[in-house]
């Protein structure tokens, strides 16, 4: 493990594309911003964080949308042409805007 000391407003860089930065300190809190791709996943590790755990209900939730419509287009495929409703539309849209 790497251990640094940084002040408020000094920063850290994680590779090319990752920056950390000190953007406030109040008695034994830090506040950090983060400067990541999209694509980097970024979660607290606190033991009980609720946002973590509701992070991890959404993403179940999400595989269960995803199968279903992976289930849908496998039903569809064996038709030949596929063409689909506008509520599966719809679906494959709320999916894709929760990612």
């Amino acid at each position: 493990m790497l251990i640094l000391s940084r002040q408020s407003g000094q920063s850290i860089r994680i590779g090319d594309n990752i920056v950390v930065t000190v953007t406030r300190i109040f008695g034994n809190k830090v506040r950090l911003g983060i400067h990541a791709p999209i694509d980097i996943r970024i979660v607290r590790e606190d033991a009980g964080d609720k946002a973590g755990m509701a992070s991890r209900a959404r993403r179940a939730l999400l595989e269960d949308r995803v199968k279903g419509l992976e289930k849908q287009v496998a039903a569809a495929n064996g038709e030949g042409e596929i063409s689909i409703s506008t509520d599966f539309a719809q679906e494959i849209i709320k999916v894709m805007r929760a990612i």
